[in-house]
């Protein structure tokens, strides 16, 4: 299911399971596959956007430094407006691409658009390490009604 197998690729991780190793290989060379796409293309960092929820302590202002909590992995965006439908806040980080597990081919950064609109969410897997956290800024907050 896909719970298990998401559960098991976190645990894997973050260094505390072992996977199948057909899983593992072809986990590993995704992985890098993206960094050689980065590194042949010159490219050390990624400005990216997170949507939350209740995440963000609200003393902190926008544009305020927040260590805001993951999972050993998380979904992240470069298009703020596609962050604002995942939460009523959210936050920009900039991130080395040693961080970034997986870019989707759907990404445009890559070179693809396969997915129709409202799917295109050009989606960044970022691992978040051992201290599930990722040093970012609050982007903006959506206003209360």
């Amino acid at each position: 299911s896909n719970a298990f197998y998401s559960k098991k690729v976190r645990a894997w991780l973050a260094g505390d399971d072992t996977l199948e190793p057909k899983l593992e290989k072809a986990l590993r060379h995704q992985y890098l596959f993206a960094q050689a796409w980065f590194k042949h293309h010159g490219i050390t960092h990624l400005t990216l956007y997170r949507g939350v929820k209740y995440l963000i302590p609200p003393d902190v202002n926008i544009g305020g430094d927040v260590n805001l909590q993951t999972h050993e992995i998380s979904s992240w965006t470069i298009d703020p407006g596609v962050s604002a439908g995942f939460g009523d806040q959210a936050a920009v980080a900039t991130i080395p691409v040693e961080q970034i597990f997986m870019c989707p081919i759907t990404a445009p950064t890559l070179g693809g658009d396969a997915s129709p609109p409202p799917f295109r969410e050009n989606e960044f897997v970022v691992m978040g390490g051992k201290e599930k956290n990722i040093p970012s800024k609050v982007a903006f907050r959506m206003p209360s009604y």
